[in-house]
């Protein structure tokens, strides 16, 4: 005799006994693979072959607002302090140049300038003469305006100074 004709069929509805197929057998509605079972399709669920990205998609946005205000903070940084120095402003003032070929000693700047990188040198010149400070030259009525940004030192002539000579020291901060 078969154990087989002991076992429920399934079509069985006796209690204690699952159909494989039934609502809540292994495929049924409710099944282990069913539907709303664990690995069923449930609502929100992704198409198959697509993967949950919004991990993925989370870390790369924080990532990118991180590189923004980083990049943010850097060049706020740098915009702030790229001006810092000290600003030497020299005005020659009008009629200089007639005191000089008159044969006075006028000395509107010392013979030697020492500047710190980022410091400025602003030379105003109100005088009806084009003057000479170093290597920058400055036309009647106009404004020399100059940043330091390399460690050197200039000499050159000058015409506002009774040596004639002019040495400017740019040293490293």
């Amino acid at each position: 005799m078969s154990t087989d004709a002991n076992r429920p069929s399934p079509d069985n509805d006796q209690p204690g006994t699952e159909d494989p197929t039934g609502p809540t057998g292994p495929t049924g509605p409710t099944g282990p693979t069913g539907p709303t079972g664990p690995t069923g399709p449930v609502a929100g669920a992704l198409p198959a072959g697509e993967t949950d990205r919004s991990p993925r998609r989370t870390l790369l946005i924080y990532l990118a607002v991180a590189l923004v205000v980083l990049g943010a903070t850097v060049g706020l940084s740098r915009a702030l302090h790229a001006d810092v120095g000290i600003d030497r402003v020299i005005v020659i003032p009008a009629g200089t140049a007639e005191r000089i070929a008159a044969g006075e000693a006028v000395e509107l700047i010392p013979a030697d300038l020492r500047f710190q990188l980022r410091d400025r040198l602003v030379v105003v010149n109100n005088d009806r003469a084009t003057h000479v400070v170093g290597p920058f030259t400055v036309a009647a009525g106009q404004q020399l305006t100059k940043r330091f940004s390399e460690a050197a030192t200039i000499e050159g002539s000058c015409s506002l100074h009774p040596g004639g000579t002019i040495t400017i020291e740019i040293g490293g901060s």
